[in-house]
């Protein structure tokens, strides 16, 4: 299974495009996603997903990982990975304490 995400390239879309891809990067779920907005700052192409440009790049990726369980696999669990240790809850929950104490100071 992989995750297909085409977006529009217009502003409200570079805006709010990366979440659903996040969400399944959480779930080992290797990502397919327009390289639009802010994807590319949280998908490194090849590592944690796949940017794609264009209707060849898309079919292309789309066939290299049906063809291929290894990469699939590969993918999903570098993704994952990535996503527990930058956006976890338990480090979000640190980060916001960290403020509310420097805060309170």
């Amino acid at each position: 299974m992989s995750c297909i995400y085409p977006l529009s390239d217009d502003i409200w879309i570079k805006g709010k495009s990366v979440l659903k891809a996040m969400q399944y990067m959480a779930l080992d779920v290797p990502t397919i996603v327009s390289n639009i907005g802010q994807t590319k700052f949280i998908i490194r192409h090849r590592n944690y997903g796949f940017l794609v440009n264009n209707q060849n790049e898309w079919i292309n990726t789309i066939l290299k990982l049906n063809n291929n369980l290894l990469l699939r696999t590969t993918i999903g669990i570098g993704s994952r990975k990535k996503i527990k240790e930058l956006y976890s809850f338990d480090l979000i929950a640190k980060k916001y304490l960290s403020v509310i104490k420097s805060i309170k100071k």
